[in-house]
């Protein structure tokens, strides 16, 4: 509503004036750069697969647990090939739009992406529906002035002439300096985007994930409280019955009533402790000690809310379960859906 009434007073008052050539291509300009670095931006996210990390966390969880953003999260998450393919599409598009000469094949494949990409946002109930409208739209402005030489080419079978492309730098010191502030800003964008990202990477990327302290899915085979062995009720929301450890620092627990808990989770691995930290409820804050009994079972011994317990738990195999054990086949003699 700001900009509609911007827009109504700003043609009012300067309604003599011939055109606006100016100031759109400078528009234009602005557009091209935020739209390019920003799809640069969501790619690199991608093709070093941070934004869909591998869903460890949701493997015991059945479709009917997720939300619908969760689900796609999941989806995208499985498959690092699929990542790249997505990425790669949403950096060439940028890199494109960058240049003037192919700028408008670079809006069309841009479109291409972001129809997708606003598709699934407006499907899975993703909380970015408006932005990446938005984005879309600015793809949609970078093509409209070769709209009718894109008709012409594609439905029409026309000849379509080639546009005079032209600087708006009469000297050639402005060009030379415009070319320089151009590579160094490009360069400086991509660095800082592609470096932050590494850094992600290494904290949240999967191969972190399989590297952080204790980590895997563990179901609780017995539960001990103040030295009486509790029995599995399923109304019981204190007993736990699976522990989750994929990132380095957080921890999720599930209770017998299906109640999930995250938990700030810190591993000394000197002192074989593990605290877990409630940052909702101090009182579940709590430290134990760890240790394993063998190579598929971890025993947690501590105090919980001022009762003494002792958990034992095995550890899930997760190459037992059939989305990590399938692989890939390039010859399928019947569907394998299930």
């Amino acid at each position: 509503m700001l900009a509609l009434t911007a827009a109504i007073v700003w043609s009012v008052a300067d309604r003599k004036r011939k055109n606006y050539d100016l100031l759109l291509y400078w528009v234009m300009v602005f557009i091209r750069y935020y739209l390019a670095f920003t799809l640069m931006s969501y790619g690199v996210y991608k093709v070093i697969k941070t934004q869909f990390p591998f869903p460890y966390y949701h493997l015991t969880e059945t479709y009917a647990e997720s939300s619908p953003m969760g689900l796609l999260w999941n989806f995208m998450g499985y498959s690092t090939a699929y990542n790249m393919f997505t990425g790669l599409a949403e950096v060439t598009s940028g890199i494109f739009i960058l240049f003037r000469k192919t700028a408008t094949f670079g809006a069309l494949v841009s479109i291409t992406v972001l129809m997708n990409v606003v598709a699934l946002n407006f499907c899975f109930d993703v909380p970015v529906k408006i932005y990446s409208s938005n984005l879309l739209l600015m793809a949609i402005f970078i093509a409209i002035p070769d709209m009718q030489r894109l008709i012409n080419f594609f439905f029409r079978n026309k000849a379509v002439p080639a546009v005079n492309i032209q600087l708006r730098f009469p000297k050639r010191w402005m060009k030379i300096t415009w070319l320089s502030v151009k590579i160094l800003l490009v360069a400086s964008v991509l660095y800082n985007t592609v470096s932050g990202v590494w850094e992600g990477y290494k904290t949240y990327g999967d191969t972190a994930i399989k590297k952080a302290p204790l980590f895997g899915i563990y179901n609780i085979e017995t539960f001990i409280k103040n030295k009486d062995t509790l029995a599995p009720l399923l109304t019981d929301s204190v007993q736990w019955k699976q522990l989750n450890i994929a990132f380095a620092n957080y921890a999720m627990v599930k209770t017998m009533s299906d109640k999930t808990i995250g938990y700030g989770f810190i591993v000394d691995s000197v002192k074989k402790t593990v605290q877990f930290i409630n940052s909702r409820d101090s009182a579940e804050n709590q430290i134990f000690n760890f240790s394993y009994p063998d190579s598929s079972h971890l025993v947690l011994k501590g105090t919980h809310k001022a009762d003494t317990v002792c958990i034992v738990m095995k550890k899930f195999d997760q190459m037992n379960s059939l989305l990590l054990s399938r692989g890939f086949h390039w010859i399928n003699e019947v569907p394998f859906n299930k």
